[in-house]
Parts: C-alpha cells; structure tokens; sequence
C-alpha cells in the first residue's frame, strides 16, 4: 500500500505541470484508494522524516500509448496506460479511475493537436485490458 501511495505521489507531481484540469479527478482518486484500500488514512505510514532519503531517476517516457485511431462513425478511439500502474494488482474499476481523468486530458489534447474542437466531443471509457493495464478511450461527436 505504501508503495502505491509513493508512486500516486510520483505520478501526480509529474501530471500537475502537465495538465492543471487533473486536480479534481487526483482528489477524487485519492478518496477512492482512502476508500477501496479498506483501512484508513491515518493506517498508513507515510512518515518520511526519518531515515535515509533516496532519489530515482524517473523514465523520460511516462505514457505508453497508441495514437488517435478514426472511427467510421466519426469518433476516435485511443489506447491509454502508464507506467505507474503497471504491476500493480488492482480491480477494473481502480484502473478506470487512476487512468480515466489523465487518458481524458491526454486525449483531448491530441484532438486540438489534431486540429479539431475537442470540446465538441464526448469523452468515455469504453474497455479495459486487465493483461496489460491499459484503457481504451473514444471521443463522439456531441449531438447539435
């Protein structure tokens, strides 16, 4: 549990100078793995005051992914996983949550890199790969 905190920590701070938007879904993560870890907050030992500090370099890849794939139907369909979750045992449900709000953002910023309104477009999770932690997003034109 310990572990999953630090690299939710990791993850978040390299995610916040990415993209603002993601505080409210970080929160809302947060209180779901308060929630879905079944002890509480104060349970765990977050103290790093003590003992020896270490530092790892992080990987200058942080997102494996498949680009924007067009759909006959006119929406867009993207792979989304992170290297945080990987090894992680986790239900579908967690794995939706931690990777949703990032996947979302990531997603709609390669719809405006692509040239279109990305605020014209619905978002949704419409898969996910437990074997190899990744979620399928797609993007559908909002009806007029």
């Amino acid at each position: 549990m310990k572990l999953l905190l630090e690299n939710w920590k990791k993850y978040l701070n390299e995610e916040q100078e990415e993209v603002e938007e993601g505080a409210l879904g970080a929160a809302a993560l947060g209180l779901a793995l308060g929630a879905g870890a079944g002890t509480p907050a104060h349970a765990a030992d977050t103290d790093t005051t003590q003992g020896t500090a270490t530092t790892q370099q992080a990987d200058a890849e942080k997102q494996a992914e498949t680009g924007l794939q067009k759909n006959e139907d006119g929406s867009f369909s993207m792979d989304y996983s992170n290297p945080v979750t990987k090894g992680m045992a986790m239900s579908a449900t967690l794995l939706k949550t931690i990777l949703g709000q990032p996947g979302k953002v990531k997603m709609y910023n390669k719809l405006v890199d692509a040239g279109f309104d990305a605020n014209s477009f619905n978002y949704s999770i419409v898969d996910v790969s437990m074997d190899s932690e990744t979620i399928t997003l797609e993007a559908t034109p909002k009806s007029k």
